[in-house]
């Protein structure tokens, strides 16, 4: 069965993580993806590194630079193939331009107005091609103060308030290690992308998408943010448990740590029997899941206690065989 994909072309102007992870998904769905980059350096996360790993080809290159590359890049550029172009110079703005001319979809993740002044722009690109779906992955959007900010993770976390919602409550607030800004706005537009396919389907005409990473994570704090503009109630930030749910969170084996998640008040039965513990569940202080939030602390006191005195296999295999 041939991939969803087969066929399409994708011109590939981002670089980093957003964009990449987007280009990334429709090319492992069988997309013919183009990844344009800057000559003598690439993606500028080629070099993100240690670590880094070697070209799987045995020939050298003419840079030995160029023999090795990081992780960080791998993770989001497979399926890919690569072209480097200049696009401060005309002939090589010319060559994008003719490449355009043939794509189904672009992406591009520079700094907003960039392409346009490349000559590349959605405005340019339908003239030639008015069926091209084109899709701009940015920090804060096409318009609004903040439209021609960069759009790194680390500050569009913090503006729009994952990093608020990690950590503990009486420290410093956490930023995830993994680059969830950049992750998100790589799936929004990867779905908005495929819904425009369906659209140009039924339409024939191609369309602009405009993807904010600032607008993808506000949308992807979930609880956190309808708690707060439905009830004004700020997050409560429990380190590794959950603010709604009872016991969810990581706890230390005797040599680890494992998670456990119980998210009714029927598994709570299964758990409190599965850990020696039967009684627990008929507690009035613990029988439902809002007791057990009311009494966190002590009933995380006593989990803890049963969890230290096992390794993190017994603990898994004692949990596993209750479900």
């Amino acid at each position: 069965m041939a991939p969803p994909l087969q066929g399409l072309k994708i011109l590939d102007f981002t670089s980093a993580l957003s964009g990449p992870s987007a280009t990334q998904y429709l090319g492992d769905l069988g997309a013919d993806v183009w990844k344009l980059e800057v000559p003598g350096k690439g993606d500028d996360t080629r070099s993100w590194g240690p670590p880094f790993m070697k070209h799987s080809t045995d020939t050298p290159t003419q840079d030995p630079t160029f023999d090795f590359e990081s992780s960080f890049f791998t993770c989001t550029n497979r399926n890919k193939r690569s072209l480097a172009l200049d696009l401060k110079k005309d002939r090589a703005r010319e060559i994008a331009l003719e490449l355009a001319t043939k794509a189904d979809i672009i992406v591009e993740n520079l700094l907003t107005g960039k392409m346009a002044g490349f000559g590349l722009g959605y405005e340019d690109i339908k003239k030639v091609n008015p069926g091209v779906i084109y899709c701009s992955v940015t920090g804060y959007g096409q318009t609004g103060p903040y439209a021609k900010a960069p759009g790194y993770d680390a500050i569009v976390a913090g503006d729009a308030g994952i990093i608020h919602c990690t950590g503990e409550n009486d420290q410093l607030p956490v930023r995830p290690q993994v680059a969830l800004a950049d992750h998100t706005a790589g799936f929004y537009a990867y779905g908005a992308i495929l819904a425009a396919l369906i659209g140009r389907k039924r339409s024939g005409k191609g369309t602009f998408i405009d993807v904010s990473m600032f607008d993808c994570q506000v949308a992807g704090l979930s609880d956190a943010a309808s708690t707060w503009l439905s009830l004004g109630v700020d997050f409560d930030r429990r380190a590794t448990g959950s603010a709604h749910i009872v016991p969810d969170e990581i706890f230390h084996t005797s040599d680890g740590s494992v998670a456990i998640a119980v998210s009714t008040d029927e598994q709570f039965v299964s758990f409190a029997s599965a850990i020696g513990e039967p009684g627990w569940s008929s507690d009035p202080a613990f029988a439902t899941n809002q007791k057990r939030l009311e009494n966190r602390d002590t009933l995380v006191d006593l989990i803890v206690k049963k969890i230290s005195a096992l390794t993190s296999e017994e603990a898994k295999q004692l949990l596993f065989r209750k479900g």
